[in-house]
């Protein structure tokens, strides 16, 4: 099995998957229909099948009871009580497309009848999927369709595809030269469409361009290739392509903005000097003046309505490249921020931290006086927490508290997850006594008679529920509830509508399809509702892809809207499973680690994924690196316990640690003698897990050196140098808790594998 890698952030995980396949770009629920709430599954893999090291069997996790329920209900098609129907289930979507990507590789003839006769189906998703993969054969492979099953594509085809088929007035012609261009040079074309049609265009006999009303220039097509090649993240090759365009026809750039980008990531991440910024600043003059020539060749006048998305690319890319290369870009980005407003708000955020980030480079003045001018600008807070983090780790390790007040002022009004952060930490210092309570109160112009740090506590515990962290720790503080876990053995969550959409997805799941799945869920998940998506987790859950049934979730609540009141319990258990719970259960009271924190901790390392490996060569559920894996492997041995070393399939002599038991048996060690004998603390312990024991005792005796004494642990957690570990402590922290309260809050010591 290829490995998988995740990206860390705090509370949660993040998938790292190839882009989102194309033939799903596009899809929008189309009919909505109720039809029966299923949780379709397949075969679940025997998840106690693995040799225990001494560990008692359990009975089988609920899963695979569940799994047998499912088989004997026959044509109940239903896992909800009371919602069985003696009527025959009505399918959720044809099942001939799936039967396609099934045989596509083995027999595409066969494979291409079944996709032909899915245009025909009652479900729009499913319609719309096998004509944007028609669409693909007829572009890359030439194949040609008669005119009706042709019609039928066109009408069946959505977002890029549909631009495609519309560029194409028909089998083996080209309608115009400017749909082409617009399809190919704007913003929004999935990668899949520009290569085909590159490749279409490109296989064109000459004749036939001259039929079609049209021939591309040379620069057109340098345009075209730069474009593939920038969307294909091949800088060098984009670079040599843009060039072209830049000196032979600039008129394109500012006709087609997306090609800016396209050259200022390709002089960002080619090995250039301050050229790209020479280049960017000097056209953002001629936009500037609404047109004129560059080296010679005529610009063409400005286009109004796209003025400020041209002259935001030129500012922001002259801004970047100048500070990539050792300079100053602030002044361009600043010029860039008020045209990037007017774009979008994610362009606007975008540009206050690189603004942020160049303010930084000049000290911590700079940055909070970049931060006053600015905050009130910003939409998403959760995206400046990194940037944040720099400044309060360079304040806290410099004793600057009067200075944390001062940015907490600031941002007071945000009521975010950067306003929960600075409370806490101001409130913190009040209590640790490194700033004056009186003093706070009066510079905050909190209310008289009740302690400042209480105040700020209840100001993170309010403002802090999109990071969990903070919300923990300020609840711990207060002696509140930290979230509203709806309890055990609660009624099922009402039957949600079902649309084409989902129905399309759980299709794969009931047709035995599922890898190929989730380039469709990643395409489709952001026009689904929390109910929607509850029955896709399930599914993904039920067939032990973890990872992207827990980043599935983690997504959704990443939304702008999103209230942590709206889950239902089912969604906290997907969101933050138990597999593997007989195997962490025990290796955990065997090395004297809460079982909670260990379910926690390989939820982040994983997602409870045993052949999963990261970019440094760690393996496993537990992530271990063979170094680590080794010296603790021989511990073990060395105190009596089981030699798990074993001749590989690579005829190598060592640890299989995709072996779940193995490897949750050595990590489970691993972290105890981290809590135990080297650290005491779980969150020390934690970042030492994630970074290295050497690197945190180096971190402690910084702290140490700086203030003459060691933090507190949530204090110290503030000064970590890696984003990657803070927000490791952070995570593990917060869903250490949500495992306690989820499964072991009565005190029981055993959880059903979920």
């Amino acid at each position: 099995m290829a490995k998988k890698s995740i990206r860390k952030t705090d509370d949660m995980l993040v998938l790292l998957s190839p882009p989102p396949n194309p033939h799903a770009v596009a899809f929008t629920p189309a009919r909505v229909s109720r039809g029966p709430h299923r949780t379709l599954i397949r075969q679940v893999p025997a998840l106690n099948k693995q040799p225990t090291h001494g560990l008692p069997v359990k009975k089988p996790p609920p899963v695979l009871a569940f799994l047998s329920l499912a088989l004997t209900l026959g044509s109940c098609n239903t896992v909800v009580p009371g919602s069985c129907s003696t009527a025959a289930a009505q399918p959720l979507s044809d099942a001939g497309f799936y039967e396609g990507l099934l045989k596509r590789s083995v027999a595409p003839g066969d494979a291409h009848s079944l996709f032909e006769a899915s245009l025909e189906s009652s479900n729009h998703q499913d319609a719309a999927a096998a004509a944007s993969i028609l669409m693909e054969r007829h572009l890359n492979d030439g194949i040609a369709f008669p005119d009706e099953i042709w019609a039928i594509v066109g009408a069946n085809a959505a977002g890029s595809w549909k631009a495609a088929f519309d560029a194409l007035g028909g089998e083996g012609t080209v309608r115009g030269k400017e749909d082409a261009l617009n399809l190919m040079l704007g913003g929004g074309t999935d990668t899949a469409v520009l290569g085909a049609m590159a490749g279409r265009l490109q296989r064109r006999d000459p004749d036939e361009s001259a039929t079609a009303g049209f021939d591309f220039t040379d620069a057109e097509n340098a345009a075209i290739m730069g474009r593939l090649a920038a969307a294909r993240s091949r800088w060098a090759e984009a670079l040599v392509f843009l060039r072209i365009v830049l000196e032979e026809s600039p008129d394109l750039l500012f006709g087609y903005p997306e090609l800016i980008s396209g050259l200022g990531r390709a002089f960002l991440f080619a090995p250039t000097g301050m050229e790209g910024a020479g280049i960017f600043a000097g056209l953002d003059e001629i936009a500037e003046a609404g047109g004129g020539t560059w080296r010679g060749k005529p610009t063409g006048p400005v286009n109004t309505g796209n003025e400020s998305e041209i002259r935001f690319r030129l500012l922001f890319y002259a801004g970047r490249i100048a500070g990539q290369r050792g300079n100053d870009g602030t002044d361009f980005l600043e010029r860039a921020l008020p045209f990037a407003r007017e774009v979008s708000p994610a362009q606007s955020d975008f540009t206050i931290r690189y603004i942020l980030n160049a303010a930084a480079d000049r000290g911590p003045d700079a940055m909070i006086a970049a931060l006053e001018r600015h905050v009130a600008g910003w939409h998403d807070d959760a995206g400046f927490l990194d940037v944040m983090d720099v400044l309060s780790r360079r304040l806290i390790m410099d004793r600057q508290w009067d200075k944390l007040v001062r940015v907490l002022a600031a941002v007071m009004d945000r009521r975010g997850v950067i306003t929960a952060k600075f409370a806490w930490i101001v409130a913190r210092a009040v209590q640790e006594g490194f700033l004056p309570r009186e003093r706070v109160r009066l510079a905050l112009g909190l209310p008289p008679g009740e302690p400042a740090e209480n105040v700020l506590f209840r100001i993170a515990y309010e403002t802090g529920g999109r990071s969990l962290y903070y919300r923990l720790v300020s609840a711990n503080a207060l002696g509140e509830p930290f979230l509203p876990f709806p309890a055990a053995g609660g009624p099922d969550p009402e039957l949600p509508v079902h649309s084409d959409a989902t129905g399309f997805l759980l299709g794969f799941f009931e047709n035995g399809a599922e890898r190929f799945a989730m380039p469709y869920v990643r395409a489709m998940e952001g026009s689904l509702t929390l109910d929607e998506l509850r029955p896709v987790a399930e599914a993904l859950a039920a067939t032990g892809e973890h990872l992207a049934s827990i980043s599935l979730i983690t997504r959704h609540t990443r939304r702008g809207n999103f209230d942590f009141s709206a889950m239902t319990r089912r969604d906290w258990e997907l969101w933050y499973p138990t597999p593997f719970a007989d195997l962490i259960e025990g290796y955990a009271d065997m090395a004297g680690v809460e079982p909670h924190l260990m379910f926690a901790l390989v939820r982040a390392e994983s997602a409870f994924m045993p052949g999963i490996g990261s970019r440094v060569g760690a393996t496993g559920l537990s992530q271990l690196m063979p170094a680590t894996a080794d010296d603790t492997a021989a511990r073990i041995r060395g105190r009596g316990g089981p030699d798990f070393r074993r001749e590989l399939d690579d005829g190598t002599f060592g640890l299989d640690l995709a072996d779940p038991a193995v490897n949750l048996h050595i990590g489970s060690t691993y972290l105890g003698m981290l809590l135990h004998e080297r650290f005491g603390d779980p969150l020390i312990a934690l970042l030492a897990y994630n970074a290295g024991t050497g690197r945190v005792r180096q971190w402690l005796a910084g702290v140490r050196t700086a203030f003459g004494f060691d933090l507190p642990p949530d204090l110290f957690l503030e000064t970590v140098v890696f984003s990657e570990t803070r927000n490791y402590g952070r995570g593990v922290t917060s869903a250490t808790e949500v495992y306690r309260q989820l499964y072991f809050a009565d005190g029981s010591r055993q959880v059903a594998e979920r």
